[in-house]
């Protein structure tokens, strides 16, 4: 009986130490987001930070001293909130604690949302009110092939910012990194604008979210390169985009796919490339796909040798 005691409290000992397993956790997160997608709006810790920003957005008035400070302690908040709730899951109990750090590493990142949008947008045959949910510049005004080119940037640019970004931080920082860039992230892209009502309230989550997103910007272009097999692809490190700081994963993917990317009176990508059409998206798509599982994958493996 003693012996089947100890034996029973080492495999619970065990099962203990494998949920709290950096790797395990990461896997089970990618497993939510595969199979159940996206939690309710009223759950999900992202919609939580906006709303957090949208409730101080009213301190978004004054000198453009008092609106640049008032962004910066907006932001700050934001990343605070992050930390606090990245500390939730060390007062659970096993297995809760376990289920606490899959649910909120999932909030970090999405990669079916991503699909299921673009997807949505191929079905109606690029309508523009579908395009408006992946972009900002005006659909309506674009042309069918301009509108296949956004949806393609779409993919690009959120490979970076919901996908391998968060990855990065979660492996050099834990859930804590991968909450706080989430955090950043949502600052830029609800005040980020170049508009002068937010502007300056913008600035720093602006900043701080180009810098955050330097070195996996980067990587993004040398990962594009290896699954692609388009060693053309690096150019993007050293091309870039003059009006995006961490741009060159739309280069990547423009030079990936061998096509024109644009968005009028901003930038080209590869001038010499093709138009893009409908099979060029689903193209852009695979290449999302293997992109992000490869992120995983390389995540995964760094996790368990550090």
């Amino acid at each position: 009986m003693l012996i089947l005691a100890v034996l029973t409290h080492l495999r619970v000992k065990l099962a203990w130490g494998l949920f709290e397993n950096p790797v395990v956790i990461l896997l089970l997160a990618l497993m939510f987001d595969l199979i159940l997608g996206e939690p309710p709006e009223r759950l999900h810790p992202v919609v939580w930070f906006g709303k957090l920003v949208s409730s101080l957005e009213r301190l978004n008035s004054g000198s453009w001293l008092k609106r640049f400070l008032s962004g910066t302690l907006t932001t700050l908040f934001a990343i605070f909130a992050a930390v606090l709730l990245s500390t939730i899951p060390e007062t659970l109990p096993f297995p809760f604690k376990t289920v606490a750090y899959v649910y909120l590493l999932k909030s970090s990142f999405s990669m079916r949302a991503m699909i299921e949008h673009v997807e949505e947008i191929v079905d109606s045959d690029f309508a523009p009110s579908k395009v408006q949910m992946v972009v900002s510049r005006n659909a309506k005004k674009l042309g069918y092939w301009m509108r296949c080119s956004a949806v393609i940037e779409s993919l690009a640019e959120n490979f970076v910012d919901s996908v391998l970004s968060p990855l990065f931080y979660y492996t050099l920082l834990g859930l804590t990194g991968a909450l706080v860039y989430r955090a950043v992230n949502t600052c830029d892209a609800m005040l980020g604008y170049k508009d002068e009502e937010r502007f300056w309230f913008g600035k720093f989550a602006a900043r701080l979210d180009d810098l955050l997103n330097f070195v996996p910007a980067r990587l993004s272009v040398v990962l594009t390169a290896l699954v692609s097999g388009e060693l053309r692809v690096l150019r993007a490190l050293r091309e870039g985009i003059a009006e995006k700081v961490n741009g060159c994963s739309m280069v990547a993917f423009a030079y990936a796919l061998n096509l024109r990317l644009e968005k009028p009176g901003y930038y080209i990508l590869n001038e010499r490339g093709r138009l893009p059409k409908k099979v060029d998206v689903f193209e852009a798509e695979k290449l999302f796909v293997r992109l992000s599982l490869a992120s995983f994958v390389i995540s995964a493996v760094v996790l368990a040798w550090i």
